[in-house]
């Protein structure tokens, strides 16, 4: 058998580099089930058999069809390899950097419908952003963004983008982030996501950015948002 050997390197935001100390760092040697499919290729270890065979259908079915739409619609030029990883010792949900994304089984026993994690933790693999000046609310609001748009499951699991509240704010990350990119591509500029995304890859994200793509700085589109936050 062919053993696969992974350095899982999982990059954590910003705001927690000093206490987590940037990454994590894990070295796999293991025997993956390899599918491909049309050019892409997934690695799926899970040596404790975490997941049953119907579930761990679900995330390989998930990656076949949700990956190709992202790397067509927002970078083209990420891995075609990725390598999922069923982590028992994990305690977050998921997470992923360099082609690789570490899951907890634990959550997904208690949350079998929530399998949209992967769509965004898919994305956070197309974003690929080297520039550790990206904000993190930035990063993960995209991810979310996409989730919201492109999910295909999120019904199911309960999961949708809140309405905003006074104590919200646009670096508040995840789907709070996401709705306001949701209302900007509504009321300002479609492709507001995709110019986002790639100038935070291509590191040519700064402040002026978003008076670039949209003709208003974030300041502006915030206060305009919190006027009238309404995406339908």
């Amino acid at each position: 058998m062919k053993h696969l050997v992974v350095i899982l390197m999982f990059c954590f935001p910003v705001a927690v580099q000093a206490q987590a100390q940037a990454q994590e760092e894990r070295i796999i040697d293991a025997v993956p089930d390899t599918i491909s499919r049309e050019g892409l290729t997934l690695y799926f270890i899970d040596e404790e058999k975490s997941f049953s065979e119907s579930y761990k259908k679900r995330f390989i079915d998930m990656y076949f069809l949700q990956y190709p739409k992202l790397l067509k619609k927002y970078n083209d030029s990420a891995s075609k390899k990725v390598v999922f990883f069923i982590d028992k010792t994990y305690t977050g949900v998921a997470e992923a950097g360099n082609s690789r994304v570490r899951f907890n089984p634990a959550w997904f026993a208690s949350h079998p419908e929530d399998v949209d994690v992967v769509t965004h933790e898919l994305m956070h693999i197309i974003q690929n952003y080297r520039n550790n000046k990206i904000p993190s609310w930035v990063t993960e609001g995209i991810a979310d963004y996409v989730r919201a748009m492109e999910g295909v499951n999120n019904q199911n699991s309960q999961w949708a983008l809140p309405d905003l509240k006074p104590e919200h704010h646009y670096r508040s990350s995840y789907r709070i982030t996401a709705r306001f990119f949701v209302w900007i591509t509504k009321k300002h500029k479609s492709d507001f996501v995709n110019q986002l995304d790639e100038a935070a890859r291509s590191n040519r994200y700064s402040d002026a950015v978003w008076a670039a793509i949209t003709g208003k700085t974030l300041e502006e589109l915030w206060e305009e948002y919190k006027a009238d936050p309404a995406i339908r």
